[in-house]
Formats: structure tokens, C-alpha cells, sequence
């Protein structure tokens, strides 16, 4: 059976869940702008002639976004409530609870999938053809610009909503590289062994901490227990910081030394990339499995 957590004046599970809130395992972090060399941040074409940006979050508050969210919104509702009831109906235990809750997952995921992909690829679509007609080299996501860049925002908006009922595989998708800015995925560096050792380590010294913290407050009162967990987060995070140090300063290092070789301007997170820019990350990767190559 799903056992009722709930502890009268808290204790050592209350503890350990509020600790289990904090835990995230540490993931590469090098920042927003990656590499920066003295020059122009601009290309080569003239004071941003060839850079562009967009308002990504006015972008994805168009109706067809809005719409699609509160279809799976609702869709999530109604799939945890037919979850618990199930939970309940079968008296599952924890193991067979879980297991259900991995598969609700994994159909929400592949739901979003079906009904969001379409509507990135009519944005990518959009954001191309304004981008080859203005031959603009690449386009960034405008949170990380302060000025300077011609804001292409309103006119993406509209080239969306002309190709709702567009082939979209005839339409130019990708841009030619040929950019003086670069990007690297974080999420794939992120997933390299180096990180996956660091990551176990954490999860191994996290582990050992929670569990004098569980012995340690036996017999403690709420107000004293709050204070052991809170002196442990900090501890627990201090020391996160300190084991994933010099991986993170490694990945600043090998991603400034590809920029360098590829004569780059700037490298960001792949993620503030709305469209052209150089992808460092198969570069990137391979510097950090083999320092040799």
C-alpha cells in the first residue's frame, strides 16, 4: 500500500523529504555567453547587419501555443486523477505506483511531442525565411540582447500565421554556418561521463549527509530539526559547488579553445539560438572524451 507520509510535527522523513526538494544534481552551468573574444559581438557586415533577434516568449504566447498548453494542462489533470484512483482502487504498493507514474509520464511527453513539434517547426520555418531574405547569419533569442539588433518579433509573428497550412518540408530549415557566432548544447556536454562521475559522487556524499541528519535528529524538537536540515543544504551545496568546480572550468576551457581555433566571436547556450551560428557541441565533445584530438 501507498503509505499517508504525513508526520505530526515533522521528523527525520520530513527532514529528509525537504532536503530531496533541494537535490538536483549538477548539471554544466558555464553561462550564457560561453566565450567572448575582444571585438565586435556583431558580424562581420556591419554594426549587427547580419544579427537578429526575437522575443521567444512573445513568440510561444501566440494563441496556437496558448491553446496547445492548456490542452495538455488538462490533459495532465485528468491523467493524475484517473492515476490516483487507480492507485487507491488496486491498493498498489510503491514499486507498482511508481511504475505507473513512469508510464503517465512518458505518455505526456510523447502527447507534448505530437502537438508542440508542429508548431516549433512552423517557428523555425517562419524565423528562416525572414533570415535568408534579410541575410541575416543568425538570429538570437532577444533576452540575452540589450541593444543594438534589429527586433524581427512582429514580423515572425506573421510569417507563422501564413504558413499554417504551409509544406513545410519545402521550406529552407537550417542556415549554412557560415557565422562568427557559435553554440554548444549544454544538455549533450552535460551527459558525458565527466559529468556522470561528478554527479554519482554528489549523489553518494548527499546520501551519507542525509543519513546522520536522520540519525542526528532522533529525539530532536521541529524548530531544532529545521535548523540541522538547513545547515546541511547549505553544507550539501557548498560542496556540490566545489566537486563539479573544475569540470565546469574544464568544459570553459575546451569550448574556448574551439571557438578560438573556429576564430568565433561569441558561443552561447544552444538554447538562445533561435536560428543560424556555428554548433560547437560534436567539437566540443570530442576535446573533452579525447584532450589529444
Amino acid at each position: 500500500m501507498v503509505e499517508n507520509d504525513k508526520n505530526e510535527g515533522g521528523g527525520p522523513r520530513e527532514m529528509l523529504r525537504g532536503l530531496l526538494a533541494v537535490l538536483a544534481l549538477a548539471v554544466v552551468a558555464v553561462g550564457v555567453i560561453l566565450f567572448l573574444q575582444h571585438r565586435s559581438v556583431t558580424e562581420s557586415g556591419g554594426p549587427a547587419a547580419q544579427v537578429a533577434m526575437i522575443d521567444s516568449e512573445a513568440i510561444y504566447a501566440l494563441p496556437e501555443f496558448t491553446k496547445v498548453k492548456k490542452e495538455l494542462d488538462d490533459l495532465s489533470d485528468k491523467m493524475k486523477k484517473e492515476l490516483v484512483a487507480t492507485i487507491q482502487a488496486k491498493k498498489l504498493d510503491d514499486q507498482d505506483a511508481e511504475r505507473l507514474r513512469e508510464q503517465m509520464r512518458d505518455k505526456l511527453q510523447q502527447e507534448q511531442r505530437r502537438r508542440v513539434t508542429p508548431l516549433y517547426r512552423r517557428v523555425t520555418a517562419a524565423i528562416a525565411i525572414l533570415a535568408q531574405k534579410n541575410h541575416y547569419r543568425v538570429v538570437l533569442d532577444k533576452r540575452i540582447v540589450v541593444t543594438g539588433v534589429v527586433d524581427i518579433t512582429d514580423a515572425v509573428k506573421k510569417e507563422f500565421e501564413s504558413l499554417q497550412d504551409a509544406d513545410l518540408s519545402k521550406l529552407p530549415m537550417s542556415a549554412d554556418g557560415n557565422s562568427t557566432i557559435g553554440y554548444v548544447d549544454q544538455d549533450a556536454v552535460a551527459d558525458l561521463r565527466i559529468f556522470k562521475d561528478a554527479q554519482a559522487q554528489i549523489l553518494v556524499e548527499y546520501q551519507q549527509m542525509a543519513a546522520r541528519l536522520q540519525k542526528e535528529a532522533q529525539g530532536k524538537s521541529p524548530s531544532v530539526q529545521e535548523q540541522m536540515r538547513q545547515a546541511m543544504v547549505v553544507a550539501f551545496q557548498q560542496r556540490e559547488a566545489a566537486l563539479m568546480k573544475p569540470v565546469e572550468e574544464r568544459v570553459k576551457q575546451v569550448i574556448t579553445q574551439v571557438a578560438r581555433q573556429k576564430g568565433l566571436s561569441l558561443v552561447l547556450n544552444s538554447r538562445h539560438i533561435m536560428w543560424g551560428g556555428q554548433n560547437l557541441t560534436d567539437d566540443v565533445i570530442k576535446k573533452l572524451v579525447d584532450p589529444a584530438s
